[in-house]
């Protein structure tokens, strides 16, 4: 029986050999590892800013946490929707303490505000966001929208970014659930059609 040799790959009777289409595999996953980490990168720069034009650009994408409110916000006279946008203002300037510290405010000033789920939702947002992200809380407060506001807008985006917040986590298997009930329960939504390209990325390769 004849042997040939090709570009290194080793012909038996037309086949490639097993050890090349094992090295075929591990360079297919080796690229969708790095999609997936791509990927992952995109979605965490856009969850970032929620405008454009933000400010974000290399060399001064992190900033020094700030700890302390401004002199001119005054907590004490904001209503809930102030309170609401000011801390979304600090979300689009990247100042993540200050953000948290108003979202807090809102929470325990105004417990029964109707901006309370979406704040949960950003607050989850700022968490995954930070230079470095504290998984454990954003996935609390997107549970939080999950459980406690099940017929709220965000929960599309609550589910989805709970997937992305597993995987990351290291757990696919559950990152997987939430993505697919994503699809399954808000089909037309923005989320699903990111839930589908992120579980194309979470698929082993066959």
């Amino acid at each position: 029986m004849a042997n040939a040799e090709s570009n290194g790959a080793v012909t038996t009777g037309g086949s490639v050999a097993p050890w090349n289409n094992r090295r075929a595999g591990y360079q297919v996953k080796k690229i969708q590892r790095t999609q997936r980490d791509r990927y992952i990168d995109l979605d965490r720069r856009i969850s970032e800013l929620t405008k454009p034009g933000s400010g974000s650009t290399s060399g001064s994408s992190i900033r020094a946490p700030i700890t302390a409110l401004p002199e001119n916000v005054n907590v004490k006279e904001m209503d809930d929707r102030k309170l609401y946008n000011t801390a979304q203002e600090f979300v689009q300037n990247r100042q993540f303490d200050q953000a948290i510290s108003l979202f807090n405010k809102l929470f325990e000033k105004y417990p029964d505000s109707r901006y309370i789920p979406n704040g949960h939702y950003w607050l989850g947002e700022v968490y995954l966001a930070m230079p470095q992200p504290s998984l454990d809380e954003a996935r609390a407060h997107f549970l939080t929208v999950l459980e406690t506001y099940p017929d709220h807008s965000k929960v599309p985006a609550s589910l989805y970014k709970l997937g992305k917040v597993s995987d990351l986590l290291g757990d696919r298997d559950q990152a997987i659930k939430y993505l697919k009930k994503v699809v399954e329960q808000y089909p037309s939504s923005s989320s699903a059609g990111l839930a589908r390209q992120y579980i194309q990325n979470l698929m082993p390769v066959n």
